[in-house]
């Protein structure tokens, strides 16, 4: 395995600690092949992800909806989903 590639972090928050955007100090570990396998990356920037995840908690019935909507994704069944000014018109938005 091979690293390649390095980004730096760009920590952005909102008021109360609410993360908006984010990318992440790491590298990408490639395969034989030169396909990305997996990406290390630093200590404290591991920690920082877990604490931001701890407070997200998930239903199984949430977690099942968001594995069919990713098949769907893959599987490019657009009829699965909403268009963008479709939902902002049902959110009356």
């Amino acid at each position: 395995m091979e690293f390649v590639r390095s980004e730096n972090p760009d920590w952005l928050s909102e008021p109360g600690g609410v993360v908006s955007s984010m990318s992440i100090t790491h590298q990408t570990v490639v395969d034989g092949e030169g396909k990305p396998a997996a990406a290390l990356i630093p200590w404290a920037e591991f920690l920082r992800i877990r604490d931001l995840l701890a407070d997200c908690e998930v239903t199984d019935e949430e977690a099942l909806a968001m594995r069919e909507a990713e098949q769907d994704r893959r599987a490019g069944n657009r009829e699965a989903f909403i268009d963008l000014a479709s939902l902002k018109a049902e959110l009356s938005l």
